[in-house]
């Protein structure tokens, strides 16, 4: 096995790992949270925790952490601020306005032609006709597992959709700047901060979305906190971590294609928790996604740290 596919099975476990965080972020809702306070106990905490473990020397050496100097920093703190918290406020904010579990889906799925196309314009990666064809193939893969082979039924308020779409380009665009500082720093150093530069913005949402997000709490259930935790720690701690170390060495325009593994992951969890039957055209689209990541893990690199 080559060290790009072991990267990919590496990359295709996180997203078993991300594929249930709007189901927690429900949890969580259902049970007494209000979107607002998951989100600031989710990042203000994975802040706290990361703070805490780059100065552990065991962990620091092995998630080769180097600090950031001073103007990445800030920059890493900005990105936070500005982009990422935003990010996830719109997730947040597009959830309680109605936008739909399909709805979301489909959305996410376009996050890694957000992210490549930024990569190839910003990060001057090479946009190879494998890399473009795994993109598409597995967009078309993801769009038949959510859709079919018709038009998506967002079935949700479309306010709730444009807020989380927004949140997606946000994301996508903190993703692609933030990885040029990865690359002359460390993953877990960068992504420190940039949670840190988050905490500030997520405290004062219920003043920047005039009241529509307030930081409340109704009530604590093992349920709700078990959803936190979850989010802090796997698609937090563990997901963002990986990730941001994998940044240093794979470009970012093969790594995204394994975001569309989700909605193969999200309609086999409906199937074994929930019972759902395995429609044919999820079956059709998940070996179109499996075969894009089929694609762009046997691509050949030049050298094992690729910015090009």
């Amino acid at each position: 096995m080559t060290e790009r596919a072991r990267q990919f099975l590496v990359l295709a476990g996180l997203n078993v790992l991300w594929a249930p965080v709007n189901l927690a972020v429900r949890v969580a809702t259902d049970h007494g949270i209000s979107p607002a306070a998951v989100a600031v106990a989710r990042w203000t905490v994975l802040a706290v925790v990361l703070q805490i473990l780059i100065r552990v020397p065991a962990f620091a050496a092995y998630a080769r952490f180097k600090p950031l100097e001073k103007r990445d920093r800030l920059r890493a703190l900005l990105i936070g601020a500005g982009l990422f918290a935003p990010a996830h406020a719109l997730y947040y904010l597009g959830l309680t306005r109605g936008a739909s579990t399909v709805g979301g889906t489909v959305l996410n799925a376009t996050s890694p032609i957000w992210v490549a196309a930024l990569a190839f314009l910003l990060l001057r990666e090479k946009a190879t006709p494998r890399r473009v064809a795994a993109i598409a193939i597995g967009f078309v893969g993801a769009w038949i597992v959510v859709c079919g082979f018709g038009l998506p039924k967002f079935d949700g308020d479309r306010l709730g959709d444009l807020f989380y779409l927004g949140g997606v380009v946000l994301e996508a665009t903190a993703t692609v700047i933030g990885t040029a500082i990865v690359r002359r720093s460390s993953g877990i150093g960068y992504l420190s901060s940039e949670v840190m530069g988050m905490a500030p913005t997520l405290l004062l949402l219920p003043l920047l979305t005039g009241g529509a997000m307030p930081i409340s709490v109704a009530a604590f259930s093992w349920p709700a906190l078990l959803a936190v935790a979850y989010l802090i720690f796997l698609p937090g701690l563990v997901c963002f971590g990986v990730w941001n170390a994998t940044v240093e060495r794979v470009p970012l325009s093969t790594m995204v294609v394994t975001i569309m593994l989700q909605p193969p992951l999200s309609a086999l969890m409906a199937w074994a928790l929930n019972g759902e039957t395995m429609a044919p055209t999820v079956l059709v689209g998940s070996g179109l996604v499996l075969a894009a990541l089929a694609v762009v893990a046997t691509e050949r690199s030049a050298a094992t740290r690729e910015s090009a």
